[in-house]
């Protein structure tokens, strides 16, 4: 009884280290993927940074370039702000000349017609006077 407790103890003993290496085996697989992923998170967080450094380069230029357009436009559109009150000066202008002579036609066409009805009614007046 002895002996067969002392094969047991010995199955169990070997059981147990063969139980110990596999979770060595285990720990040091364990610790080559920690290694790995804190190696893959480093280089990710490195593109990341490079990815951060380009947009921010990207961001800049393109607000370089905005600006530019805003200060071409501004230009462009003070030019034709001039270029349209000057039209509009000129429309202006062209609009009294055109008031002025109509209302000099109109004040001439006045006197005509008031000229021809006062000598109408002098003629109609003297007329029944001298009937």
């Amino acid at each position: 009884m002895a002996q067969a407790i002392e094969e047991k103890v010995s199955r169990l003993e070997g059981a147990l280290e063969q139980m110990n290496e596999r979770l060595g085996g285990m720990e040091s697989n364990i610790a080559g993927l920690r290694e790995e992923m804190n190696a893959n998170n480093t280089s990710l967080r490195q593109e990341i940074g490079g990815l951060r450094e380009e947009m921010n380069a990207n961001n800049t230029s393109l607000r370089q370039e905005m600006n530019a357009n805003n200060t071409s436009l501004r230009e462009e559109m003070a030019s034709l702000r001039k270029d349209m009150n000057t039209s509009i000066a000129e429309l202006r202008q062209d609009m009294n000349i055109a008031i002025s002579e109509l209302h000099h036609e109109l004040h001439t066409n006045f006197r005509w017609t008031m000229g021809t009805i006062i000598v109408m009614w002098v003629t109609i007046i003297c007329t029944i006077l001298l009937a």
